[in-house]
This record gives structure tokens, C-alpha cells and sequence, in this order.
């Protein structure tokens, strides 16, 4: 499987040393993190790790995850839209490049993902088909799996407020099935309000922690990282399919694209008040492949237009993770290797720099036990670089590792500062390049006498 090709060959980014840095932590000192469940499953796997855990231990369980969600979408699919839908939808998902990079980091995305897959699977089941005992008992269970969703990642949440829109805004559409009626009452509206407020004693601290920290709009940011990361092409084709559904009154995809709708909507909102990219929406993206699949089974369409529509979703899919695996490194800036040449050239009493200090102390201190807080390297971020211009000050010979398409972080004035600096006072000592078109992922090694 693809999921497990190369991955441990990839540098780790800053992401995946904070997982293992709170995962130690908690580990150490016990605690309880913002999104538990995906945490506790870390500490497991390296506490069963035993020694200082590499790229591809690291990795292995969101990879275990990301083919189990590919087997998912066939599987748990295949009730609603049916099996040969279900099967392009885990064929999509599988050549999709987005998914296989999140299959290959040390995050919580893929764990995130399948338990919000399974909610929506028990949701759209109450709606299409379940009455009476049966659909509150599938209603109960989409709670509980998309509330373990948001304690992997708490982006997931948006799920929730998103199935229930789904579920009130197609409650008086007639459909083709007919949905299941809501069995709406005084009863189950009090106790949905009082899980509403529950909910949101939960989220509103989180939410509010991550305003105070991640404060700066992201509207056009999100909307632009999705529809990469999604592909114009699977969006373009999940919108055409969702025209044609609800032309054609299709209750399973009429309450799957709603559902993503709203979630989306709800996502979008959120970004004009905090920091958001596309991967907040990962969770969606089975659904919007279930949806991009549904001209595939419409008798109308020839056979041979029907094979050619999955073709272009799938074939461009494929080069790209070709790509990903050969001139794009994985899509990771070649952190490990610099920090290697570094470690071999430096001598005792050499300051080390870095605009990625929380890799550069994994790389010189795995043992370490608080990543968040490097000892061993010296943090040229954003938020650090103004603190004290160390950079600038220190007599000593020091290094710097550094990636120049992070420094458009920084105030133009202190950029130019830095950069006049390497330019007029270090050597370049060697470049790792990768450059991947729309991003510069090469990390350049300087050393000022």
C-alpha cells in the first residue's frame, strides 16, 4: 500500500514534533490535551516504541488509519450510494495525494476522518431508512462517533450542527427513497437543547484559547487551500453531481451534500476570526468523493463516458502521488538532512539558528522531553524573531538553517535585516533544494565566522 511506501524517509515538521513533545509530556506528568484521544493513542504507540521513536514509528498508526478509512468508504458506503459507488469512492480516496499525506504525518487527521466517516455513515442510515427504535439507536450512535471525532481533532465538530442542519433542511423534501420523518417532540427538542449547551461549555474554551493565540482572518485562505487541496476537478465534479441529484431528488446525496455544505459554511465562518486551512475540512473529503461518484451509476451516461469521468478523477490523482514520491520529497522540506550536515561541520561552541527550531531539537536532542521549548537550537520564527534580535548580536560563529519561504512571515524591515546579513557576513555552506512549483521548500545552510 502507498500509505506505507517511504514513510519514514520524509524529514518530520514542526506538527509532528509537537505530537511527540505532548505526548511525552502527558506520559510524564499526566493531563488531559484539548484533543485527548488522538494524544493517548500517541503515548501508547511510544511508550510501546520503547526507544527514542523515528519518522516511520511515528507515522505508522496514522497510515494503519488511512488505509482502514479507505476500506471504510467501500464498505460503509456501499448501504447508502451502493457497491459500485462505494468502490470508486475508496478508489478515489486512495489515489488521492492529499489523503496519502496525511496518512504519512503524526497527526491526528486520518484518526479524525474515519470516526467522522462512520458518524456520517450512521446518520445518513437514520435519515434514509431508520424508524422508530432504530433510528434513534443509528441517531446515537453518529453522536457519540462524531463527538470521538472532535476529541481527535476538534475541527470535526463542525459535523455535528452540520448533520442536524442537514437533517432539518431535507426533513419536508420529498425525496426519492422518501426520508425517514424526524420524530420531533417536546422531548427530544429540550434534550437537544441541553446537549447544545453541553457542547458548548466543551468547544468555547478551545475555541477561545485558539482565538487568543491564532486571532488573524483567514477567510480567502481557507477557501483557496480547500479547493487545492480538494482539486478543482473532484469539487467541480461533486457540485455537477449534487445539481444532477437534486434534480433527480436523490435523498443520499441530497443529505451528503448538504451535510458538506454546511460544515464548509460553518468552517468558513469560523476563518473570519481565526486561522484556518483546508485541513480542518479533511473530514469532508470521503463525502465529497462519494458525491463526485454519482454519474458513474446513471444508466443514461455510456458506458465507455462513465469509465472516462472516474478516469479523470482517478488518473491525474495517480501522477500526482507519483510526484509526491519522487521530485517532491514528500511534500517536506529536507529539515533532517540539514540539520545532519550542521551536526558533522560544527564545532564546540557554534550557535545554531533556525526558522524551524522545534525539528532542529528533535534532530539534535531526541531525547528531550519538552520540544515546544528548544535548548540545543535558536528559534528564528515569527513570533520570536523581535524578542531579541539574537541573530544580529552574538559574536560566537554560529549556523543558520533556514527556510526562505518562511521568512515572508516576518515585517519586511526585520526580513530585509536578516537577509542583508547572510548576504554580506555568512557563507552559504549548502543547499537542499526542493522546489515544488508553488511552494519553496528548499532549506539553505549558512555559516557566519
Amino acid at each position: 500500500m502507498t500509505r506505507f511506501w517511504r514513510l519514514g524517509d520524509w524529514s518530520l515538521w514542526e506538527d509532528e514534533v509537537f505530537t511527540l513533545s505532548d505526548a511525552r509530556t502527558i506520559m510524564a506528568d499526566g493531563g488531559v490535551p484539548k484533543n485527548p484521544l488522538g494524544y493517548f493513542l500517541f503515548a501508547g504507540l511510544i511508550h510501546g516504541l520503547g526507544t527514542v521513536p523515528g519518522e516511520f514509528g511515528l507515522r505508522i498508526l496514522p497510515a494503519i488509519l488511512g488505509v482502514l478509512g479507505i476500506a471504510a468508504c467501500g464498505l460503509c458506503f456501499a448501504p447508502i450510494f451502493g457497491a459500485r459507488r462505494a468502490a470508486a469512492t475508496a478508489l478515489i480516496l486512495g489515489a488521492s495525494t492529499w489523503h496519502l499525506y496525511w496518512s504519512q504525518n503524526a497527526r491526528f487527521y486520518t484518526l479524525a476522518q474515519d470516526l467522522a466517516l462512520l458518524g456520517g455513515v450512521f446518520a445518513a442510515r437514520a435519515l434514509l431508512r431508520a424508524r422508530g427504535e432504530r433510528f434513534f439507536l443509528c441517531a446515537l450512535c453518529a453522536l457519540a462517533l462524531l463527538m470521538l471525532a472532535a476529541l481527535a481533532q476538534p475541527a470535526a465538530l463542525l459535523l455535528l450542527p452540520a448533520w442536524l442542519a442537514a437533517a432539518v433542511a431535507v426533513s419536508r423534501i420529498r425525496t426519492q427513497p422518501p426520508l425517514a420523518s424526524l420524530p420531533i417532540s417536546r422531548t427530544s427538542v429540550i434534550a437537544a437543547g441541553i446537549l447544545g449547551v453541553l457542547i458548548a461549555a466543551w468547544v468555547g474554551p478551545i475555541w477561545l484559547d485558539f482565538y487568543r493565540t491564532k486571532h488573524d482572518p483567514t477567510a480567502l485562505h481557507l477557501l483557496l487551500t480547500s479547493g487545492w487541496y480538494f482539486t478543482p476537478a473532484l469539487l467541480g465534479a461533486a457540485a455537477f453531481s449534487m445539481v444532477c441529484a437534486v434534480r433527480r431528488r436523490s435523498a443520499p446525496d441530497i443529505v451528503v451534500g448538504l451535510a458538506c455544505l454546511f460544515a464548509a459554511g460553518l468552517a468558513q465562518a469560523n476563518a473570519l476570526f481565526v486561522r484556518a486551512a483546508a485541513q480542518y475540512l479533511f473530514v469532508l473529503l470521503p463525502f465529497v468523493a462519494a458525491l463526485a461518484t454519482w454519474p458513474i451509476v446513471q444508466s443514461r451516461f455510456r458506458p465507455w463516458w462513465r469509465a472516462a469521468w472516474l478516469a479523470a478523477l482517478v488518473l491525474p490523482a495517480v501522477i500526482d502521488q507519483g510526484l509526491y514520491f519522487t521530485a517532491r520529497n514528500g511534500d517536506r522540506p529536507p529539515w533532517r538532512e540539514a540539520f545532519a550536515e550542521v551536526h558533522r561541520l560544527r564545532e564546540p561552541g557554534d550557535l545554531v539558528f533556525t526558522n524551524n527550531a522545534n525539528v532542529g531539537e528533535y534532530y539534535f536532542a531526541p531525547l528531550s522531553l519538552d520540544l515546544r521549548h528548544p535548548s540545543h537550537v535558536q528559534n528564528l520564527d515569527r513570533y520570536t524573531y523581535a524578542s531579541e534580535q539574537h541573530w544580529a548580536r552574538q559574536p560566537r560563529r554560529a549556523w543558520f538553517v533556514v527556510n526562505i519561504e518562511r521568512l515572508d512571515e516576518w515585517p519586511m524591515a526585520a526580513r530585509d535585516a536578516f537577509k542583508a546579513m547572510l548576504a554580506d557576513r555568512a557563507t552559504l555552506v549548502k543547499s537542499f533544494d526542493l522546489d515544488v512549483g508553488v511552494r519553496d521548500l528548499d532549506v539553505l545552510v549558512y555559516l557566519r565566522p
